[in-house]
């Protein structure tokens, strides 16, 4: 009998998240879904306030203060500052450094997960356990895990390829300086093709 869910997110997507497994005929191993990304308290001292940029014109050539804020992160994955509405003045029909110059038809999708701290004195695994939905990253002195174990989206399900057709960039959008885990294509996806990124050399 094949195992099958109409819909993951249970109405919380606008679209139903179907789940069909034809192989092991295994369930999903429970987990809350959410579309926001929840941070431990312990965590929110470690993020500042997004300062934005002060832009009163922007051109083709330009690069603001959040655009040259880029690539701050010590981890594998890039770090990218992008300009928002509730932080930038930078005119939006002008800004070049909006999500929305990602172009209408590649996909993007943010990866809604747990974060907390993990504590130098401690050792991974004592740190975050078996979990094969933890993602690592460093933000400055500091390294925390973002975790899909116990909840999260439809970013927990995708898989690690040598060939990915998704990066995951790290983005610092809106009034905190919280990186975001997302995804986008880096090329055209076939319909029916997996969803896959570079987990990096541990695989």
């Amino acid at each position: 009998m094949i195992y099958s869910v109409d819909d993951l997110s249970n109405g919380v997507e606008s679209v139903p998240v179907k789940a069909v497994n034809q192989y092991t005929f295994e369930k999903i191993a429970p987990f809350k879904y959410m579309k926001t990304t929840r941070i431990d308290p312990s965590c929110e001292q470690y993020f500042q306030d997004n300062q934005g940029c002060k832009c009163v014109e922007c051109d083709e050539g330009s690069c603001c203060a959040c655009c040259q804020a880029g690539s701050i992160g010590g981890g594998k994955y890039e770090y990218l500052k992008m300009c928002d509405k509730s932080t930038c003045s930078c005119p939006p029909e002008k800004c070049k450094n909006r999500d929305k110059e990602y172009g209408a038809n590649e996909f993007q999708l943010n990866a809604a997960l747990e974060v907390f701290f993990v504590s130098p004195k401690r050792k991974d695994k004592e740190s975050m356990g078996d979990s094969v939905y933890i993602f690592r990253m460093n933000f400055g002195p500091n390294s925390f895990a973002v975790d899909a174990g116990p909840s999260g989206n439809v970013a927990r399900f995708i898989n690690h390829s040598c060939e990915p057709n998704l990066d995951a960039p790290m983005i610092l959008h809106g009034q905190k300086m919280f990186p975001r885990l997302c995804f986008f294509s880096m090329r055209e996806i076939p319909a029916g093709e997996e969803l896959t990124i570079d987990y990096g050399q541990m695989w």
